[in-house]
């Protein structure tokens, strides 16, 4: 598991680094960076909660989610072509994805600084969500592209950190 996370962990930062360089191409081909996107994170869900020991009702409301998500991706790859429908769909997927990881934080799946962490960024990024939905421009997803730099390399390190927390207070014990 922690290899997986750490190489997780490294690939985000390395696509977050590429989006920040080209963020401004970016808008030119938003569909096929979202669709793909979407498909991404849904694949990865999928590998992380089978990596997981534990069976909960939990992981197969996710794992159905992902399976949306993973179609909608397709769709935004390869069936819509405008700007504003793609924005929507970012918006509204990011705030359900959003859902599921404050839902983790109120039922203490993950806690302290990584909860922290997490809830800062998923508020603020629920925030981003309502302004893309709101007004589905240009200027929105641009800002939208800035912050998933953000989001994307929070995903990836809260599993890092709840495992370095959990190997630190295995030592300590």
């Amino acid at each position: 598991m922690k290899v997986y996370h750490f190489s997780k962990l490294a690939i985000f930062i390395a696509f977050s680094i590429l989006i920040g360089v080209f963020a401004d191409k970016l808008l030119e081909y938003l569909r096929y960076f979202i669709g793909t996107l979407f498909i991404a994170y849904s694949l990865d869900n999928v590998v992380s909660l089978s990596l997981e020991k534990k069976k909960e009702f939990y992981k197969e409301s996710i794992i159905v989610f992902d399976f949306i998500q993973f179609i909608i991706g397709i769709i935004v790859l390869v069936g819509i072509e405008e700007f504003s429908d793609i924005c929507i769909f970012w918006g509204v997927v990011s705030m359900l994805r959003e859902a599921f990881e404050i839902s983790d934080i109120l039922t203490k799946k993950v806690t302290g600084w990584v909860a922290l962490i997490s809830g800062i960024e998923s508020l603020v990024v629920i925030v981003f969500c309502i302004l893309l939905l709101l007004d589905p421009t240009e200027y929105h997803a641009k800002n939208h592209i800035y912050l998933l730099i953000l989001e994307l390399i929070v995903t990836a390190s809260s599993p890092v950190l709840s495992e370095i927390l959990i190997d630190r207070k295995r030592k300590n014990n």
